[in-house]
């Protein structure tokens, strides 16, 4: 009997208000939603190929540019890291509130939000094509004397676990909203778990951004690589972080293939650091072959010349 009245609350969620979310949600997710020990919980899966025809994914090969100082870029090196942080080293602390009234956090005890904030880590990015964008390197790039890295995603996404990389959606979901509220109300025991999906969902004015974001959530993976680093951010508050690997060994990177492998392909030089070029060039390439086990390619923005 609670089998069969799981079957069809899930059915009915599935048919009625995960469409309004992604067209291709309700396929990718057909079965793949599990009922929790004590009461009926709606979880979607870790397994990141159940994304793989909605907008909550991007393929292999996908190139990834990141803003950032040059201390900051040196510092990733030496690491031979990026860092995924939890939801509560934002740097807008009023950026997720959009994300939890899209999907009914917000009526949540503040405990349960914080549940949800501490089990997803994530890092950002924004698309190959914000390389030459003057506005994102006075936001991100300090004016241009700065730098963006280009990542490239060496393996298949589709073999992630815990793990998903996709656009930020900035389009407010007022059809699913509506529609995903009625349905707890009309099914207050049933918990609805969209933790992982908290990330890729900001309100209209960050949209300049066109971020890009990998995370990783907590409660739903599986993955072996389950650890966590504790940091205190710059507000005192204690943070969680994971790395995501940059490093390679005889020219191959030798994680498995269910978590991220990134390599660092390229490092754009700020267009106001021109007359330090070929020093900071030869200092970035000698460091990442001894560091990252690889020489990275780097190259001077193009906008040098055109803005001051």
């Amino acid at each position: 009997m609670i089998e069969s009245t799981f079957d069809y609350l899930t059915k009915k969620y599935l048919d009625e208000v995960l469409p309004y979310i992604d067209q291709n949600l309700k396929k990718a997710l057909h079965g793949g939603l599990n009922a929790g020990s004590n009461r009926f919980e709606l979880i979607l899966p870790s397994e990141n190929n159940v994304f793989s025809e909605t907008k909550y994914f991007k393929p292999k090969g996908t190139n990834l540019l990141h803003f950032t100082s040059l201390r900051n870029l040196f510092s990733i090196i030496t690491d031979g890291s990026i860092r995924a942080y939890d939801l509560n080293n934002s740097n807008d602390p009023k950026e997720l509130t959009h994300a939890l009234e899209t999907f009914n956090y917000s009526s949540l005890e503040k405990e349960e939000i914080e549940k949800a904030k501490r089990r997803t880590l994530t890092t950002s990015f924004c698309n190959k094509e914000k390389v030459e964008d003057l506005t994102m390197w006075r936001l991100y790039g300090q004016n241009g004397r700065g730098v963006t890295v280009i990542f490239s995603v060496m393996n298949d996404p589709i073999k992630w676990n815990g793990y998903h990389l996709a656009d930020v959606q900035y389009n407010p979901l007022v059809e699913f909203q509506t529609k995903h509220k009625i349905f707890l109300q009309e099914h207050p025991d049933v918990v609805v778990d969209f933790s992982k999906l908290l990330s890729f969902h900001k309100a209209p004015y960050f949209k300049v951004e066109e971020e890009v974001r990998l995370i990783y959530n907590k409660h739903t993976s599986n993955t072996a690589y389950n650890f966590f680093i504790r940091d205190v951010n710059r507000l005192n508050q204690r943070v969680n972080y994971l790395k995501i690997n940059l490093k390679e060994e005889n020219g191959k990177n030798t994680l498995k293939d269910n978590i991220p492998l990134l390599k660092m392909e390229k490092v754009i030089i700020g267009f106001q650091l021109s007359n330090q070029f070929e020093t900071i060039k030869t200092e970035i390439q000698s460091y990442s072959r001894k560091v990252l086990g690889y020489i990275v390619d780097v190259e001077l923005s193009n906008l040098v010349g055109s803005f001051c």
